[in-house]
C-alpha cells in the first residue's frame, strides 16, 4: 500500500517547477531589461563631443559583442522556460481486425480506437533542469558584463595610447624648439667659430632626428584613432582635446577593492552561476536515476455495431535495474565541483590582477616622483648653464647637445611613466568592475 502511495504521489509531482525557480528565472528577464535600458538612456552627463570619455562611451554602446551576449542571454531565458515544460501529449489512433479481404465490410467489423497520452519525467527533474537552464542565463549576463568591461577597458587604453603620443610629440616639439635656438646662437657665432659648417650640420642631424620621432608619434596616434574607429564601425574619427594622463595621488585598500570585484565583476557572476547550474543538472540527473519516469493515457475504443468503451493505461520506467541516468549523475557532479574550482581559480585571478595594477600604478609614481624632485632639476640647470656659456663665451657644443638630448629623453620618459601610471589605473579599474573615486594628481 505504501508503495502505490508513493508513486501516486510522485505522479502528482512529476513535472513540477518550483515557485522559486519561476522566480529566479523571472529576476533574470528583469536584469536583462535593465542592462538595456542602461544601453539606451545612460544616467551619466554626456561627455564632450570628441574626447576619449566620449569615444569609450560609443565604443561600449555599439559593439555587436554585446548584442550577440544578450541574444544568448534571451536564448537562455527561452531555453528555461522549455526545459520547465511537460514534454508535448501524444495522440494515438489505431485499427484493429480491419477486414482487409473485403473491406466493404469496415463498417461492420473490427475495432477503432482514439487516445490521449502524457509521460511524466521524473518529481525533481523539470524543476532541476530549469533552474540549470536560469543559472545559464545569468551566466550570459555576465559574460555580457565581462565583454562590456574589457571593451571599455580596451578603449581607454586605446585613447591613452594616443594621449601618451600626443603628450611625447608636444615635448618633442619644445626639444625641437630648443634646437631652433641652438642653431640661431651658432649662426649668431659664424664669424668666431673654428668649424661653423660642422657644428651647424651636428645641430641639423640632432633636428633631423627629433622630427623622425614626431613623426612616429604621429603614425601612433593615428593607429589609436584608427582602432577606436573600427570598433565603433566608423573609417575614421578624430579625437580631440588635450591628452590627460592622470597620476592617482592615493590608492584605496587592496582587501576592499577586491572585495567589490567579487561584487561587481561579470565573470565572477559568471563563474558563480556556472556551479549552481551545474549542481542543478545534478539534481535532475539524481531525480532521474532515482525515479521512474510514468506514463498515463486514456483510450476510445468503438466496435462498429457494438457498445463504445474507454480504456486507461499506465507505465513506468525502471531505472533501477538499467539505464544510463546513474552515469549522467556522476558526470554532472564532477561538472558542479569542477564549477566550484573554477569560481576559487577566478577569485585568485582576480586578487592578482588588482595586485599587479596596484604594483604598476606604485612602480611609475615612484619613478615620477624622482625625476620631479632630482632628475628634472639637476638636467634643467646643467642646459642652463651650458646655454648661457655658449652664448657668452666659448663652450662645447656637443656637451650643450648632450644636454638638450638628456633633457628631451627626460620629458619623454616623464610622458611614458604618466601613461604607464594611466594603463595601470585603467587596468585597476578594469579589474575592480568600475570607476574608483579618489583623489588625483595633474
Amino acid at each position: 500500500m505504501r508503495q502505490w502511495i508513493w508513486c501516486g504521489a510522485a505522479v502528482m509531482a512529476a513535472g513540477c517547477v518550483s515557485q522559486t525557480t519561476w522566480r529566479a528565472l523571472d529576476d533574470v528577464e528583469r536584469e536583462l531589461a535593465t542592462h538595456a535600458r542602461e544601453e539606451d538612456e545612460p544616467t551619466s552627463a554626456p561627455a564632450r563631443a570628441g574626447s576619449c570619455e566620449e569615444i569609450v562611451a560609443r565604443v561600449v554602446a555599439s559593439h555587436p559583442s554585446l548584442d550577440a551576449l544578450r541574444a544568448n542571454a534571451r536564448a537562455s531565458i527561452a531555453e528555461a522556460r522549455a526545459e520547465g515544460a511537460l514534454p508535448a501529449p501524444e495522440l494515438m489512433l489505431e485499427v484493429w481486425d480491419f477486414p482487409i479481404g473485403d473491406p466493404e465490410r469496415a463498417d461492420r467489423e473490427g475495432m477503432y480506437m482514439a487516445g490521449l497520452a502524457q509521460s511524466l519525467p521524473p518529481a525533481g527533474a523539470l524543476d532541476g533542469r530549469a533552474r540549470a537552464a536560469a543559472e545559464e542565463a545569468r551566466e550570459a549576463l555576465g559574460e555580457w558584463s565581462e565583454r562590456r568591461r574589457e571593451l571599455r577597458a580596451d578603449a581607454a587604453h586605446a585613447c591613452t595610447d594616443w594621449a601618451e603620443a600626443k603628450a611625447i610629440d608636444a615635448r618633442l616639439a619644445a626639444a625641437e624648439d630648443v634646437l631652433a635656438r641652438m642653431s640661431e646662437a651658432l649662426r649668431a657665432r659664424l664669424p668666431t667659430s673654428d668649424d661653423p659648417l660642422a657644428e651647424l650640420a651636428r645641430v641639423d642631424a640632432e633636428r633631423a632626428r627629433v622630427r623622425r620621432m614626431r613623426a612616429e608619434t604621429e603614425t601612433t596616434m593615428a593607429r589609436a584613432e584608427a582602432r577606436l574607429a573600427a570598433w565603433i564601425g566608423e573609417s575614421t574619427i578624430t579625437i580631440e582635446g588635450e591628452p590627460s594622463l592622470r597620476v592617482i595621488d592615493a590608492v584605496p585598500d587592496r582587501d576592499a577593492l577586491f572585495e567589490r570585484a567579487m561584487r561587481a565583476r561579470g565573470v565572477i557572476e559568471s563563474a558563480r552561476a556556472s556551479a549552481r547550474a551545474a549542481a542543478a543538472r545534478a539534481d535532475a540527473a539524481s531525480a532521474e536515476a532515482s525515479i521512474p519516469m510514468f506514463r498515463v493515457s486514456a483510450t476510445y475504443m468503438q466496435m462498429p455495431q457494438a457498445r463504445a468503451g474507454l480504456g486507461a493505461s499506465f507505465s513506468m520506467t525502471l531505472p533501477w535495474l538499467w539505464s544510463g541516468e546513474g552515469a549522467m549523475h556522476d558526470a554532472a557532479r564532477a561538472r558542479a565541483e569542477a564549477a566550484l574550482d573554477v569560481v576559487a581559480a577566478t577569485e585568485r585571478t582576480l586578487r592578482g590582477e588588482i595586485a599587479a595594477a596596484i604594483a604598476a600604478l606604485e612602480t611609475a609614481r615612484r619613478a615620477l616622483a624622482t625625476i620631479e624632485s632630482e632628475e628634472r632639476p639637476a638636467v634643467e640647470r646643467a642646459l642652463g648653464a651650458i646655454a648661457a656659456t655658449y652664448a657668452s663665451g666659448p663652450a662645447d657644443l656637443l656637451a650643450w647637445i648632450d644636454a638638450a638630448r638628456a633633457l628631451r629623453e627626460l620629458e619623454v620618459e616623464d610622458a611614458r611613466l604618466r601613461a604607464a601610471a594611466a594603463h595601470a589605473w585603467i587596468d585597476l579599474e578594469s579589474a575592480v568592475g568600475g570607476p574608483i573615486e579618489t583623489e588625483v594628481a595633474r
